[in-house]
């Protein structure tokens, strides 16, 4: 029997890797024609039969015809997160939220480097974590979008972050409400015994103008003030934190601050 790799992009010729690093059979669709598959490989539908498994790539509509056909079928949906979740043991943060994902990965994995932490970044971040399933880390922080989420069957984090939830996406999901209850279901990852003081809800963060100046910092405030409930949560020192804060700056176009006029706080984000 073969795997199906279902979608050609970025995540599923990681897949491909992974599948002939550990020889693995596989056959590959994609709906591009133009893509340079070859022959050998391409999955039609006279070739139901020779597939046990669908690995999806997160870019794929639930609304697809085909992937219709293979819930019909009963043939077994999963993710390349699912494949490394099945093999790697080590602590796992997922960090989820409509705006300034990727700004807060690179934030937290840098700080955490910073401190003696073996760390690396994974996930919509850019690198598929089959990349990294045979090493040995402090900590993976996982960027996790709404539609690896959708997908997603099993995730055994140690802590969980929804950094905030506006509606995006509507174009690949039917509506909001399918989109918000996606980047929730970060919250059914997470040890039974980690729930209440592992999960993060922007909902539950302090007012730390109290005790540090946000305002100087160069990020948009949501940002600062989970990054710092994080680390806390971590058992590292806040005020090093935000003494990392301080020294850091935004990546260009990432969710950067331009200016604040009458209450309104202007941010770039134009790279996404």
């Amino acid at each position: 029997m073969k795997k199906l790799i279902f979608g050609y992009g970025v995540t599923g010729k990681s897949v491909e890797e992974y599948f002939q690093e550990s020889n693995v059979n596989y056959l590959i669709y994609d709906e591009n024609k133009e893509l340079n598959i070859p022959n050998e490989l391409v999955f039609d539908t006279s070739r139901y039969s020779e597939i046990d498994e669908v690995i999806i790539s997160p870019g794929v509509k639930p609304s697809n015809s085909l992937l219709e056909k293979l819930y019909l079928i009963e043939k077994p949906v999963i993710t390349d997160i699912d494949i490394f979740n099945n093999i790697y043991k080590g602590k796992i943060i997922g960090i989820t939220g409509t705006n300034g994902k990727t700004t807060f990965v690179n934030l937290l994995t840098g700080f955490l480097k910073s401190q003696g932490s073996e760390s690396i970044a994974v996930g919509n971040v850019g690198r598929s974590p089959l990349e990294i399933v045979d090493k040995k880390f402090d900590y993976v922080v996982m960027e996790l979008s709404s539609f690896q989420l959708h997908y997603i069957n099993k995730l055994n984090l140690f802590m969980g972050v929804i950094l905030n939830i506006y509606e995006d996406h509507l174009d690949w999901h039917k509506d909001f409400e399918e989109y918000a209850n996606s980047k929730k279901r970060i919250k059914e990852f997470i040890s039974e015994e980690n729930v209440v003081t592992n999960f993060l809800d922007s909902n539950d963060i302090n007012n730390f103008d109290k005790e540090f100046d946000l305002s100087k910092l160069p990020f948009y405030k949501n940002t600062s003030e989970m990054f710092l409930k994080v680390i806390e949560h971590l058992n590292f020192n806040k005020k090093i934190g935000y003494e990392f804060l301080l020294n850091s700056k935004t990546d260009e176009h990432r969710f950067e601050i331009v200016d604040e006029f009458n209450d309104v706080v202007f941010i770039n984000d134009s790279k996404s």
